[in-house]
């Protein structure tokens, strides 16, 4: 769905292509776009902090095992002290390796 709306279809379009309703794709991309939202705020706080923090995305049945629960969550967002001192990543289309 998020790579369809990548493409700049309408909501029907993704809808008639997934499967699904007009309605069931704007309650999904408005949970996924609040979860992103959610999680940014939250790295930034850490960043001002001095702290570190990144977005990772995983499978239903891994955060239900992890945590030993049967929680459906899609995004979980780390933040802490790292280890290393981080570097730039480099400019857009052109990253620069990470090595620690």
């Amino acid at each position: 769905m998020v790579l369809l709306a990548a493409e700049g279809l309408s909501n029907a379009e993704i809808g008639r292509r997934a499967g699904m309703t007009r309605q069931t794709v704007i309650a999904w991309r408005a949970r996924y776009e609040s979860g992103g939202t959610a999680a940014g705020r939250l790295q930034l706080a850490a960043f001002t902090l001095g702290h570190g923090g990144t977005g990772l995305t995983f499978y239903d049945q891994d955060i239900s095992d992890a945590f030993d629960t049967r929680a459906a969550c899609m995004l979980a967002v780390p933040i802490g002290l790292p280890t290393y001192r981080p570097k730039p990543g480099g400019p857009p289309g052109r990253p620069r390796r990470l090595t620690l």
